[in-house]
């Protein structure tokens, strides 16, 4: 029992996504954490998704609230499913039904005034009710392990340490401090105590890890600390074990066949427009473009180049497992990466890593990245050479970017041989083994004083 104590400390998870693959986040957190006992793991999340059965043993969810910012002032902020469900039990449906659309009235003019003002970062609050509280001691958490996606959740991360008296290690996962909160009359101010916040985050935790390695050099320089990088690891499904086949040229092939596997939103949904069309423009030559997303429906609803798309272009729901993913990208001629150009976009994702990189990387097929070379790893995939780049936005450049790799057998083997190498940096044998040591470590000295 001591050793399994020493090994796997018990930790308290606080992030706003759970164990899960609805997302990067949450595939992260399964992946880095796969082989903890479950007993041993505890989640404060806000995901409305869950976890996966049988990873996390306690669960819990914070409170939400609206507030007045500057004031402790506030109502309890319903979720979309929780207003829906509200109103389909209602015995009296037409009045319930006319209560929702208020409510959503109001809510879409709050939502808008917020955007305004650039407040949104100081009304939302998350806490959790004593009762929580006592069952979290209950569970005596060795480390406290978190996320902090936002304002809400930094506050929350350190008003639970303070009561747990536990120690803290903070993932970044994004640099939000400089992307989170930038629109509004009042967004600098928002984004000042954010920093602010941040600062504080760090200096009461016992562990600061970032997501990649030019995020951690960039933060040890800009707070001082030292940082560790710790990226999603890669599953050994992805690892393509099969004899590799041959990387034909198209006209001996007769079609080739470009996948992208994540998330549609935004960051990605312009970058992937862009490809789209130029796929389209592509339909004389066999080009053909697979996308799966999570939700792949509702994503078609949203974005009108996805409901336009030709034959030659297609949508569908994602494999909510790593052996389907895997099968996916295994079959594939290219996989697309893309990160828009705006401006927002490349402040957000400059110091990451998208969780997909790693098994594309892994996948045995070339990769077609789609982005400005201000981003990090970008800049790292041009200098490297473990992905072909189409750095400008361009989609006479991607058409011919295309019609380059579908035509050149020798060049697309070259890029895979490359990211093989480059997978090696995110073998789960080490990545995963070198996390729990260090979370562990962290717990160890701790209760050492």
């Amino acid at each position: 029992m001591s050793e399994t104590k020493n090994k796997y400390p018990r930790v308290l998870v606080v992030a706003g996504y759970g164990f899960n693959q609805a997302g990067g986040g949450g595939i992260t957190l399964t992946n880095l954490f796969e082989g903890w006992p479950a007993d041993r793991l505890a989640i404060i999340h806000a995901d409305v998704n869950g976890n996966t059965p049988g990873i996390v043993k306690c669960e819990f969810n914070p409170d939400r609230q609206c507030v007045i910012p500057w004031t402790s002032i506030g109502v309890r902020w319903r979720t979309r499913d929780e207003i829906a469900k509200s109103a389909g039990q209602s015995a009296q449906a037409p009045k319930a039904a006319g209560s929702q659309r208020g409510y959503y009235w109001v809510r879409t003019v709050a939502n808008t005034l917020l955007k305004w003002t650039g407040l949104v970062g100081l009304v939302e609050r998350f806490s959790v009710p004593q009762e929580t509280i006592d069952k979290l001691r209950y569970f005596r958490a060795d480390i406290i392990y978190m996320h902090p996606s936002s304002i809400s959740f930094t506050r929350l991360a350190i008003d639970i340490k303070r009561k747990l008296n536990a120690p803290l290690v903070v993932h970044i996962m994004d640099d939000y401090p400089h992307s989170l909160y930038t629109v509004g009359i009042f967004a600098k101010l928002v984004s000042i105590h954010m920093n602010s916040l941040m600062k504080k985050l760090f200096a009461e935790s016992s562990l600061c890890l970032g997501i990649s390695l030019f995020m951690c050099s960039e933060y040890r320089k800009r707070y001082n600390i030292p940082f560790s990088c710790f990226h999603n690891p890669v599953n050994p499904v992805f690892l393509n074990n099969e004899p590799r086949r041959e990387l034909v040229t198209l006209e001996k092939n007769g079609i080739f066949r470009l996948v992208y596997v994540g998330r549609v939103g935004w960051g990605v949904a312009a970058g992937l427009k862009d490809i789209s069309e130029a796929v389209k423009e592509l339909a004389n030559s066999r080009v053909q473009l697979a996308i799966y997303a999570n939700d792949a429906e509702s994503v078609k609803r949203q974005y009108g180049f996805l409901r336009s798309t030709p034959s030659n272009v297609t949508i569908s729901e994602s494999p909510k497992n790593a052996d389907g993913i895997a099968k996916i990208l295994h079959s594939a001629d290219a996989l697309v990466l893309p990160v828009d150009f705006d401006e927002g976009s490349i402040r957000a994702i400059r110091l990451s890593m998208p969780t997909k990189v790693p098994a594309y990387l892994s996948s045995g097929v070339p990769i077609l990245l789609y982005g400005s070379e201000k981003v990090g790893f970008v800049a790292e995939a041009i200098e490297e050479g473990w992905a072909y780049v189409v750095k400008v936005r361009s989609k006479k450049t991607l058409k011919n970017a295309i019609i380059f790799l579908a035509s050149s057998s020798i060049f697309r083997s070259k890029i895979v041989d490359t990211a093989f190498k480059k997978a090696k940096f995110f073998n789960s044998e080490y990545v995963r083994e070198g996390f729990r040591e260090a979370i562990a470590k962290a717990a160890t000295e701790r209760n050492q004083k």
